[in-house]
């Protein structure tokens, strides 16, 4: 009985072992040794012409360390869409995305609406120093649902923190870590960061806007047309320059529009933009930020047969004076939309831009304008490409036969080497009425229409007009 008394307890003994080691494996799973965590760091979406070897440079990575993060069999498969982590990154989540920096934005403002410490930002585009972030520099920044909005109070460094978070219905502590500060008196006028859920109802007056006036598109580009608008109602007594170039602003609606052409051989890189106000209740508003210009990669090409007339420096100098002379009078904007194409079928010869040699010397020039040749017997015909005022007809020896179109508000129009001009000056032409021929005269080496258009006496690029509506 003794030795089947002590089978009996062991038997139960291992019963129990067994239930209790069951029990603790059901609470709590074993993981195979051969699983891997998640890899831990923002995400990059891949873009259209990304590479590996560019996106690695763009975020400061070893290509190596991206194919392993991401356990990459083959780094030449990644396509449009796929996503990767950027390694190196601790700390920062969330989709990555690239966007454009707009005038008014500066590295404090960024950091606050976009949620980012100053660290991570300047971490992810290898920033050195605040003076870095200007209008038109393309940032990387974690999306998110949550922005901030911001608003200009120059009061709010004088009054106690709890009456500016009682005005905007958030917590006082909520309101500091959002804008990066310890204390309310740290606030300087320079803006302070909410979000829009907090507060919907809430908005700001003109004057407690931190800035009022936006430039389309950013960055600015050689060549292109830009439209700077100041979201008003009424402007005091202001002045507004860009490199030095004072801006001409017509009323449009609730706001002021004024375009502006960025000369197409204009250096790239950096140029300022300078704002001074005084409003009618005498509130003085000054700003100043540098913009990024961006070269527009225009090719180069060799027109061969030209007289030699045409590009002598001194006939090419008189010629530019007669057209200084042709300015746009016209206050109002006569145009409504993108432009036509002057002509019935348009067959580009020859784009805007384009870095130019004639008789094989230098590229010493560039294409002012359009060129369309004759693809068709029927497509000798030019027309109006908007409504406007004949502003100049004449000969001219590198334009040939030429007439110039005031559309308003600075905006004109040239049509060169044409054989027959079909308008006087002072003539109204409506769009597709019939203003001249094809032809092949002045700096020409075959029947075409060298077709341009002035902003403000800049040329720029003709297919854009076709493209936008610069409202």
């Amino acid at each position: 009985m003794i030795l089947t008394l002590k089978k009996y307890s062991n038997c139960n003994m291992y019963k129990t072992a067994i239930i209790i080691i069951t029990t603790l494996l059901l609470l709590c799973p074993i993981q195979p040794a051969f699983a891997q965590d998640e890899p831990d760091g923002p995400i990059y979406i891949i873009q259209p012409g990304d590479t590996l070897f560019e996106i690695a440079n763009r975020f400061g990575v070893g290509i190596n360390e991206i194919i392993m993060v991401n356990t990459l069999e083959d780094p030449n498969a990644l396509a449009v869409g796929d996503q990767i982590t950027i390694p190196g990154y601790e700390g920062i989540s969330g989709i990555l995305e690239i966007r454009t920096s707009q005038l008014g934005e500066d590295f404090s403002s960024i950091t606050r609406t976009e949620h980012l410490s100053p660290s991570d930002l300047s971490r992810l585009n290898d920033l050195s120093s605040p003076t870095e972030v200007y209008a038109g520099r393309s940032l990387i920044v974690p999306s998110s649902d949550d922005k901030l909005r911001l608003i200009n109070d120059p009061g709010i460094g004088e009054r106690p923190l709890i009456a500016s978070a009682a005005n905007l219905k958030i917590n006082p502590w909520t309101f500091l870590l959002n804008n990066h500060k310890d204390h309310s008196w740290q606030f300087s006028g320079d803006g302070f960061a909410y979000g829009n859920e907090q507060n919907p109802e809430v908005e700001a007056s003109e004057k407690d806007r931190p800035f009022f006036i936006s430039v389309s598109p950013l960055p600015l580009v050689q060549g292109k047309t830009i439209t700077i608008t100041v979201d008003q109602a009424t402007l005091g007594d202001y002045s507004i320059k860009l490199d030095d170039q004072e801006l001409r602003f017509f009323p449009s609606g609730n706001h002021w529009i004024a375009r502006i052409g960025i000369p197409a051989m204009e250096t790239p890189g950096l140029i300022s933009f300078d704002y001074s106000e005084m409003t009618p209740d005498n509130h003085q508003r000054t700003y100043s930020q540098m913009v990024l210009i961006e070269a527009a990669n225009y090719i180069n090409e060799t027109v061969s047969g030209v007289q030699t007339l045409t590009i002598d420096p001194k006939i090419i100098e008189e010629e530019d004076a007669i057209l200084e002379t042709i300015i746009s009078s016209i206050p109002d904007k006569l145009w409504d939309g993108p432009f036509n194409f002057p002509v019935d079928e348009p067959c580009v010869g020859s784009g805007f831009g384009n870095r130019r040699s004639y008789n094989d010397g230098a590229y010493l020039y560039y294409h002012t304008g359009l060129d369309f040749t004759i693809c068709s017997a029927n497509n000798l015909n030019i027309y109006a490409p908007a409504p406007g005022v004949v502003a100049f007809t004449g000969q001219l020896p590198i334009k040939g036969n030429f007439t110039v179109i005031d559309h308003g508000q600075g905006i004109m129009t040239g049509y060169a080497h044409q054989s027959e001009v079909m308008v006087n000056i002072g003539d109204r032409v409506e769009t597709g009425q019939l203003i001249g021929v094809i032809g092949n005269t002045g700096r020409s080496v075959g029947p075409h229409l060298h077709w341009e258009v002035w902003v403000n006496g800049i040329y720029v690029d003709p297919y854009d007009w076709t493209q936008n509506d610069y409202e």
